[in-house]
């Protein structure tokens, strides 16, 4: 399969831009997917096991433009903030992710950037293809564009350089190699993050990316 995929590359006409999704953070970091990890998020909030199955009933009767998940999503964030700020008890922070919510930060946003990144352990086994992926990645991949939160190639590819959001596509000077687009946020950045239906409406209408401009795999 190793050698099927630099065969693949071999022979591009071009250097390739990768697109990566939410399997590669399941597969190295057993993190959870979409649905995981607003139910995740429920269960800090509220320990009924039919508490995220109310907020799928609440945002079935409203109207969800961007699609039922982000308005789930927003649902939760509502309540959670609200509760993060009046009990103290569900606060799970460290200093770092405490000041970026004095600074402005949504709560639920950084709770659960916070939870991600204590969960990213890569699996040992699974060691050798991270390393193949970073030999690769120095000669043959221009580039990747990925929808995930996690810091998996600011650590295992650290030659290449991390943009965050799409602003950071129209505002900063690139090269078109060597570099990772993190279209939906970042760990690093909570406030970032794309999930709710503010986010999905701001990334609909500032969207930059096209489907000629890159090669995808």
């Amino acid at each position: 399969m190793n050698k099927t995929i630099e065969q693949l590359i071999e022979n591009l006409d071009t250097i390739p831009f990768l697109f990566v999704g939410s399997g590669l953070s399941r597969r190295y970091y057993n993190l959870p997917d979409w649905i995981g990890l607003l139910k995740v998020m429920v269960d800090k909030l509220n320990k009924d096991s039919f508490a995220f199955r109310s907020y799928e009933d609440r945002a079935s009767f409203e109207s969800n433009p961007y699609g039922i998940n982000p308005k789930i999503a927003s649902l939760i964030e509502e309540d959670f903030n609200k509760e993060w700020f009046q009990n103290p008890a569900i606060r799970n922070l460290d200093e770092i992710y405490l000041e970026k919510v004095e600074k402005g930060c949504s709560p639920f946003k950084a709770e659960m950037s916070y939870y991600l990144k204590q969960k990213s352990v890569l699996h040992s086994n699974l060691k050798d293809e991270v390393t193949l992926l970073n030999n690769i990645a120095k000669k043959s991949i221009a580039g990747i564009i990925t929808t995930n939160y996690d810091l998996f190639f600011e650590t295992y590819l650290s030659e290449y350089k991390v943009y965050i959001g799409q602003q950071a596509l129209l505002f900063s000077q690139l090269q078109g190699i060597a570099e990772v687009y993190k279209i939906h946020g970042s760990l690093n950045d909570p406030q970032s993050i794309v999930i709710n239906e503010k986010d999905y409406k701001e990334f609909v209408s500032t969207h930059l990316i096209t489907p000629r401009k890159f090669q995808v795999l």
